[in-house]
């Protein structure tokens, strides 16, 4: 479970950030760097536990999800962020594996990148998955838990404050 004073949870408080989900440190550092270089908010995980947990607090705009996790596959992860969000998610898979683009169709991923990855072609991957994010914006996600949670607050840094458009 993620505390409140994980600091690998960097969210800003006006749009929802894309989940990194992938037991390997480096990989979530670099495509965390990649994507905050892009000006996208951004939050990690590196088990499926640790990415269910924030996605419930933490509405995902889009994921970037690994298939091979220590403690479930990627497609198990898919599949229950479908359950939270049956209003759409897309996903990026990023995967060393040989079948990750026959899994990445089953799944419904927006797009399948290999390890190692051209940072070019991760970013229009994620571009793609957030031009069919519902709520593109950042909005609410329809079939999304309800507003930020008071923990989701603290995690994104917006407890307190008031939100508004800009």
């Amino acid at each position: 479970m993620v505390s409140v004073f994980d600091s690998r949870v960097l969210v800003s408080g006006r749009e929802r950030p894309i989940l990194l989900v992938d037991d390997d440190a480096d990989v979530r550092g670099v495509v965390q760097l990649v994507l905050r270089r892009d000006g996208l908010p951004t939050i990690e995980a590196g088990s499926g536990d640790e990415a269910i947990a924030l996605a419930t607090h933490v509405p995902p705009r889009a994921v970037i999800l690994d298939l091979e996790l220590p403690s479930c596959s990627g497609e198990e992860i898919a599949a229950r962020l479908r359950t939270l969000y049956p209003g759409g998610l897309p996903i990026v898979v990023l995967s060393g594996r040989l079948d990750a683009p026959e899994i990445a169709a089953r799944i419904g991923a927006v797009a399948c990148l290999g390890k190692p990855f051209n940072v070019s072609d991760l970013l229009d991957a994620v571009h793609r998955a957030i031009a069919t994010s519902p709520g593109r914006r950042g909005g609410p996600l329809r079939g999304s838990p309800p507003g930020p949670s008071p923990t989701a607050q603290v995690l994104t840094g917006t407890a307190g404050r008031r939100t508004g458009a800009a």
